[in-house]
């Protein structure tokens, strides 16, 4: 309901049961993002927590967040936006998580380069925040900055682009450097 804009921006919202797929602990923003368990399209989604204090989760961990939904844009730019359910106080959020058992995080989706670049934003909104793979991967000279790099598949009739974020600042592989796969959120 949430990735699908069925809930109002500023809503506070519960959502339960939920896998960690992946952790942020980079003291910009801190936060987790959880999945439903089946996964699948729009099933995920971003918990920010602040930038104070680390989450305490780990992937696999199933959790309870009650938190303010909001579809951020960092830039004012649509295709930038990240719907996130934000706990911080300090940014207007309101709520908690808990940690509630342990799961098996969904098996990431195999995607094309095409379902997922900016440019093809209805495409690729559907699978903001949900783990997913692109197979057949080589890393392009291109280097937007700020741990963004962008890499062209290969092996396929029609190959193209798609623009990938660490999260951690860093420059990413090496231009050139080939991966039969690359796996993340």
């Amino acid at each position: 309901d949430l990735q699908q804009d069925l809930i109002a921006d500023n809503t506070v919202v519960t959502v339960e049961g939920k896998v960690v797929t992946a952790v942020d602990d980079i003291p910009s923003g801190m936060g987790f993002w959880i999945q439903e368990p089946v996964g699948g399209a729009n099933s995920g989604i971003y918990v920010f927590v602040g930038t104070v204090t680390a989450p305490t989760v780990i992937i696999g961990d199933v959790v309870d967040v009650t938190g303010l939904y909001d579809d951020y844009f960092p830039t004012g730019d649509p295709g930038t936006g990240l719907a996130e359910l934000n706990l911080s106080v300090n940014h207007g959020g309101q709520g908690s998580y808990t940690v509630v058992g342990s799961g098996q995080v969904p098996a990431p989706i195999v995607l094309r380069a095409w379902q997922t670049k900016t440019a093809n934003l209805v495409e690729a909104e559907k699978w903001e925040s949900v783990l997913v793979r692109h197979l057949n991967v080589a890393r392009t000279p291109t280097d937007p900055g700020f741990g963004e790099w962008f890499g062209m598949e290969f092996g396929f009739v029609d190959n193209d682009s798609t623009r990938f974020d660490d999260g951690l600042g860093v420059a990413g592989p090496p231009a050139g450097t080939q991966m039969s796969s690359v796996t993340g959120v």
